[in-house]
């Protein structure tokens, strides 16, 4: 709760705040698995070691789970930070950018912890601006258009990612701009793989996750609509 301040009484008596207690409830109701199955002879005239090859794989189609069911909650943000036109959408600008930032400072969000969260296509739409590659202006001796990064934007990093969601028509990349308290995601079970019992001549590899995420700080991000 946001706290104030008051007048001491001429006699030193002081006035008592009551303080507001807000659960933030997460449920937990997402569990989701990835199960392959392996012949005996597949295996055999195979090079892979498909234990191994089904474990990276099935924790890289989990992870990518994790960042939709984030990415999604875009449209959870507070209706006054949805910025950006979403009937005619324009490429990401440094308006859109410093929108962003503007909004967040004018809901008292701090500093630090903000993170930018950009589509690729985005994100390269900022590399066509001046400001953000020529030398003469960023100070940085190697610019992003060599690199492939902008590694800070207006302070925050910047992070880039082909789950993005995008959406409509004209279809429109739902980037975010978020302090890190804006949305929750507890994981009650990380991943799990196990080798399931044989029932064939084949070797079952399983993965699960159970986890609940929401957003709860609404006016903590901004969802910047950009043409996709």
């Amino acid at each position: 709760a946001a706290f104030v301040t008051n007048a001491v009484g001429a006699d030193g008596a002081v006035a008592n705040q009551s303080i507001t207690h807000t659960a933030r409830n997460i449920s937990m109701n997402v569990w989701r698995e990835t199960t392959i199955t392996v012949v005996d002879r597949a295996k055999i005239q195979s090079a892979l070691e498909y234990g191994e090859w089904a474990s990276r794989n099935i924790g890289k189609a989990v992870s990518v789970y994790l960042d939709d069911s984030i990415f999604d909650n875009h449209a959870s943000l507070d209706a006054a930070n949805q910025l950006g036109s979403v009937t005619a959408p324009e490429p990401l600008s440094d308006d859109l950018v410093l929108d962003g930032v503007i909004t967040l400072d004018d809901s008292d969000v701090p500093e630090e912890d903000r993170s930018w969260f950009f589509a690729p296509r985005s994100k390269w739409q900022l590399f066509k601006l001046d400001k953000f590659v020529d030398v003469s202006k960023t100070g940085i001796t190697k610019g992003p258009q060599v690199t492939g990064i902008i590694g800070e934007l207006y302070g925050a990093p910047v992070f880039s990612s082909t789950r993005i969601v995008n959406t409509g028509s004209p279809a429109v990349r739902k980037n975010l701009y978020i302090h890190q308290n804006c949305m929750a995601m507890v994981v009650e079970r990380t991943l799990n793989i196990e080798q399931l019992a044989r029932v064939s001549k084949a070797s079952t590899w399983s993965g699960d996750v159970l986890f609940g995420e929401a957003v709860i700080r609404s006016t903590w991000g901004c969802t910047i609509n950009a043409l996709a």
